[in-house]
């Protein structure tokens, strides 16, 4: 079996960058929507950091993802 050689600087800055864009784009516009329908404020901070971490995961795997000639 072959050993696994990930590139940590390239998870990292993947997690960070899908980080920052959830939060800009998906927990922001989540919040808002929710202080015109008048939700709790914890739960836009519920939904939208699912969403968050559900992307900086992806942002994980995608950093991590190596191609490997067959």
């Amino acid at each position: 079996m072959k050993e696994l050689k990930i590139n940590h600087f390239a998870v990292l800055v993947a997690v960070v960058l899908q980080f920052v864009l959830g939060f800009s784009f998906v927990l922001l516009s989540i919040m808002t929507s929710g202080m015109f329908a008048k939700d709790p404020y914890g739960l836009a901070w519920i939904t939208g950091g699912f969403t968050t971490v559900g992307l900086a995961v992806g942002g994980a795997v995608l950093g991590a993802w190596k191609k490997y000639k067959t």
